[in-house]
């Protein structure tokens, strides 16, 4: 996701609601940058956009109804990206803060800061191909963690609160307020 030049990464497991979460910010102001990927330039800390499709497992919570675009496959829904509310990102970002997507149900905090050292090991088992990139591992995951503008745990339970807590992070990194 995208704010003024800003990416805000939402990192997690297949399920745990990523982009249904995307799908609800676009909808709430923030520009798409990709689904599923997002290459990061560990010594620019930047993040090259890489827009295609949205795809959701199911129809969304909420008051964002998918657009006439919209397509169905078996149990999938995909949301090209000429029917999203604003043009995709299309230049490089600047890397900000990464948010960790669980669902721990009601009653849960929606956002809690996540150290460096879990944000790292998280971003290298969930998220590096470390075959791919054997000269960055674990110390890519490190540095992409430490020079964040902070790192999150985000309980997508409440997905309005949640969508809320996702904007208050990127707005603070986007005025230049370290989030955490």
């Amino acid at each position: 996701m995208e704010r003024k030049g800003i990416a805000g990464l939402v990192v997690g497991h297949s399920g745990a609601g990523k982009s249904t979460l995307t799908w609800t910010l676009v909808n709430e102001g923030l520009r798409y940058s990709s689904d599923e990927l997002a290459p990061i330039a560990i010594a620019e800390r930047t993040v090259e956009p890489f827009p295609r499709a949205l795809c959701l497992k199911a129809v969304p919570p909420g008051r964002h109804p998918l657009p006439a675009a919209a397509f169905r496959s078996g149990r999938l829904t995909y949301i090209p990206t000429s029917a999203l509310p604003s043009a995709p990102a299309s230049a490089p970002l600047q890397l900000g803060p990464i948010f960790f997507v669980r669902r721990e149900g009601e009653g849960s905090t929606p956002l809690s800061v996540a150290s460096v050292g879990e944000a790292a090991a998280r971003i290298y088992a969930e998220t590096l191909n470390a075959l791919a990139h054997p000269a960055d591992g674990l110390d890519g995951a490190i540095e992409v963690a430490a020079s964040s503008a902070g790192c999150f745990m985000l309980d997508t339970s409440d997905l309005e609160a949640a969508a809320a807590a996702v904007i208050g992070v990127l707005e603070k990194a986007a005025t230049g307020s370290r989030a955490r």
